[in-house]
């Protein structure tokens, strides 16, 4: 059986992850989420219903027999059926084809159908996460990124919000227990924005001294504290 990550040191990642950094959770869209979801399968399964029924009754309308009637309505079902199968089919394609991996340090995209591209996004650059989840457990994760962020939407589809055409939101789509994606992501923001305050706190307090002239010579003096 041929595997699409066999030549990755880690499946969904190009590369092994630099000495320090974890990867904390990996996973893929659900097919069944994303047919229900993102393609609306049973919202297009009732619309081919309703026209077979009308196309049924504009036949007996039009007068013709059993056969022509039934045939006008069962050929209609056929075109929406056919339309289901290949849009279920595409959910697996993509099913099988996508890796979503979250690291102490990015998030990372591994997709495409037929050519497979990576995209990093690093935690400096992701502003918030949001989480919508559906009744199965299933949900989709939306990355918020910071300005001047951004990936082209028709580059990233399916993996991008729907409707952010302008500013394009990168989005883990239809992933099976959304809810732990979610938290583990947030977990790791919030430490990432934890060390990024303590490394400012020491380069603050390493570069805290006051500069002061001494007869037109720069020295370095100690912050004054607020009893002096």
């Amino acid at each position: 059986m041929h595997d699409d990550f066999a030549v990755e040191p880690i499946p969904g990642l190009p590369e092994r992850p630099p000495d320090g950094e974890r990867i904390l959770w990996q996973g893929s869209p659900s097919w069944r989420a994303l047919a229900r979801h993102m393609f609306h399968l049973p919202l297009i399964a009732l619309y081919f219903i309703g026209l077979s029924i009308w196309s049924g009754y504009n036949a007996v309308e039009d007068g013709y027999g059993t056969g022509a009637v039934a045939l006008s309505a069962v050929s209609m079902l056929g075109v929406g059926a056919g339309l289901m199968i290949t849009l279920t089919l595409l959910g697996l394609w993509i099913d099988r084809t996508t890796v979503y991996t979250i690291t102490s340090e990015r998030v990372v995209v591994r997709y495409g159908m037929a050519m497979q591209m990576t995209v990093n996004f690093p935690f400096r650059v992701i502003r918030e996460a949001t989480l919508k989840v559906f009744k199965s457990g299933s949900g989709n994760v939306n990355i918020n990124l910071m300005p001047g962020h951004g990936v082209a939407w028709l580059i990233l589809w399916p993996h991008v919000r729907p409707w952010r055409w302008l500013r394009t939101q990168p989005m883990l789509r239809g992933v099976p227990e959304a809810r732990t994606a979610a938290e583990v992501l947030a977990k790791a923001l919030a430490a990432h924005a934890t060390r990024d305050l303590q490394a400012a706190d020491a380069a603050e307090t390493e570069g805290g001294g006051l500069r002061v002239a001494v007869r037109g010579e720069p020295s370095e003096a100690p912050a004054a504290s607020a009893g002096e």
